[in-house]
């Protein structure tokens, strides 16, 4: 979380650099709304998984299939989401001496 922070920080002086036009009220509310809206899709999907390999809902007893679901909402779907995340910021170009050069090209 704190990357993603600095991240829009980056983004907020680069795009000020470039055009002039200071957007972080923009970059940071656009941030908010796609961490609302990943947390409902998240909370519905996990929902979904659920439902689809049978949990039931206080039962004391679970399914074969629920406790499997269960053990890969908590393991591997995590896990290749991170792995995502970590292919997603080796592609992340944006620095300091990028972000100088950007008010040079001006």
């Amino acid at each position: 979380t704190p990357l993603q922070w600095s991240m829009l920080s980056d983004v907020t002086d680069a795009e000020e650099k470039r055009s002039g036009k200071r957007l972080s009220g923009i970059v940071f509310s656009t941030n908010l709304f796609a961490i609302k809206l990943g947390i409902a899709i998240g909370g519905a999907l996990v929902g979904w998984l659920l439902s689809w390999s049978h949990y039931v809902g206080g039962s004391a007893v679970q399914s074969g299939p629920a406790i499997n679901m269960i053990n890969l909402l908590f393991t591997l779907f995590p896990g290749v989401l991170v792995f995502s995340l970590i292919l997603i910021m080796q592609r992340y170009s944006l620095d300091d001496q990028k972000i100088a050069t950007l008010s040079h090209n001006k």
